[in-house]
């Protein structure tokens, strides 16, 4: 059985990297999540807005002058956990090797200690850490999804 989440273009969404939004691209970015055997999995595409990076990249003082594209970060069929009205799970460097998951922004980057949440309110939390260039960068995603998602 799956899920489909749509996006609720009203709410605000981030996809932040060290302090810097990229914004959502709410037209390229989905998510779903589908129960086999009673086990429920994510899927994921989160696309930073073009726009935003293009402005954001443009300054040549910029930390992200050196990217061509917003970051997009991918994760298919990761296995959460249900806890209430919470579905849960933490993604590690070890997890890498059985799933295929990463932040894509130049190229497909590692990242660690990944903690996703997703609320009845359809609010998917993803907070964690990714590796760009040999060093460690805190990242954060807010994605609105449809209420009732979780």
């Amino acid at each position: 059985m799956q899920h489909w989440m749509r996006r609720n273009a009203s709410t605000m969404n981030t996809f932040t990297i060290n302090k810097t939004d990229f914004g959502i691209d709410l037209e390229e970015s989905s998510a779903s999540i589908e129960t086999v055997d009673g086990v429920d999995t994510l899927t994921l595409e989160i696309n930073g807005d073009e726009a935003v990076h293009d402005a954001i990249s443009e300054d040549e003082d910029s930390e992200w002058s050196w990217t061509a594209y917003p970051p997009r970060l991918y994760l298919y069929e990761f296995p959460m956990t249900r806890e209430g009205d919470l579905l849960k799970a933490t993604l590690t460097l070890d997890d890498l090797n059985e799933y295929e998951a990463a932040i894509y922004m130049m190229e497909h980057n590692d990242m660690d200690g990944v903690e996703i949440s997703l609320n009845a309110k359809g609010e998917l939390r993803i907070e964690g850490t990714v590796f760009l260039l040999g060093e460690t960068h805190p990242f954060s995603i807010l994605y609105q999804m449809s209420e009732n998602a979780a």
